[in-house]
């Protein structure tokens, strides 16, 4: 008997570290259901592993492209309605903070009455609050070792590409396209943070009088500005690019604009914080290295 036992003992412990090598007890053997009401979650819910956990996802999730399959129309990131998302029958849902007018307290409260776990992702200010983000969303789903070493990778690759940018003169001047309205954003957001991490000015912060840090800008306004780099986050949603751009009117006489530094970004890349960031970075280094050997 007591040799049974002292077997059984052992094999517990040959058990458990075979566990800890292997992290199983980063994940529990029960699926979680995530409905992800944020394009920018689903992002890093897929790159941690936790895609097969993912149940639905709002019609703004578009990447990576085997999300769509679970893209439902009918689940709004805005104003979402509570009864869409319980027919996925969620033990977690992810929401975004531009989710309603009251910032997703009613939503919240509907949720957790009906004990489905809610995660509120915000906005962050800068890249340090996007590593978090992807860290926390990890922890959330019991893929932490994932998400830790996609944020370290980041962190890593960001830092090199900082500093193996030359510093620009003080005084370069960008101007980032959100749409072919000219709404724009300033050094007070997170796109606004990234930029600033190059030391370059953002000509759309003297128009935020609302402080809402995306102002809507007039081409009068922008021309003016006359900025060094004209960045176009609206190639896909707008068709914008460096021939569109030279077709309004006056535009020409922009300095991006003749010394044809007028660069196309994938239009969500700039916009979310997950592991396609670190292209955003490398589009603004490559365009400043270009200037430094042209100049």
């Amino acid at each position: 008997m007591a040799n049974s036992t002292s077997l059984r003992s052992a094999l517990a412990s040959v058990l458990l570290l075979a566990g800890l090598l292997t992290g199983c007890d980063d994940k529990p053997s029960e699926h979680m259901r995530i409905v992800s009401l944020s394009p920018t979650a689903t992002e890093i819910l897929y790159a941690v592993g936790a895609d097969d956990d993912v149940v639905a996802v709002d019609g703004l999730s578009d990447y990576p492209p085997q999300a769509r399959q679970k893209s439902v129309d009918k689940i709004h990131a805005i104003n979402p309605d509570i009864g869409e998302i319980m027919r996925y029958k969620p033990s977690l849902v992810i929401l975004a903070d531009y989710t309603g007018s009251d910032g997703g307290k009613g939503i919240i409260s509907e949720l957790r009455d009906r004990k489905v776990k809610v995660y509120l992702e915000r906005t962050p200010s800068d890249l340090t609050g996007a590593y978090t983000s992807i860290e926390k969303i990890g922890e959330l789903t019991h893929h932490t070792t994932q998400a830790n070493d996609i944020a370290d990778h980041m962190r890593k690759k960001i830092g090199n590409l900082v500093r193996s940018t030359p510093s620009p003169p003080r005084d370069t001047r960008y101007y980032h396209e959100i749409d072919n309205s000219y709404y724009s954003a300033t050094s007070h957001t997170f796109i606004g943070s990234v930029y600033a991490e190059f030391g370059i000015q953002d000509i759309a912060d003297p128009y935020d009088v609302e402080g809402s840090g995306y102002p809507k800008l007039t081409p009068r306004q922008i021309i003016s500005a006359d900025p060094d780099l004209i960045f176009l986050a609206d190639t896909r949603c707008c068709g914008q690019n460096l021939k569109t751009v030279r077709e309004r009117s006056g535009w020409k006489a922009i300095k991006a604009v003749r010394s044809g530094k007028v660069i196309e970004i994938d239009d969500d890349v700039s916009s979310r914080w997950g592991p396609r960031l670190v292209d955003f970075v490398e589009a603004i280094s490559k365009t400043l290295k270009k200037g430094q050997r042209t100049r």
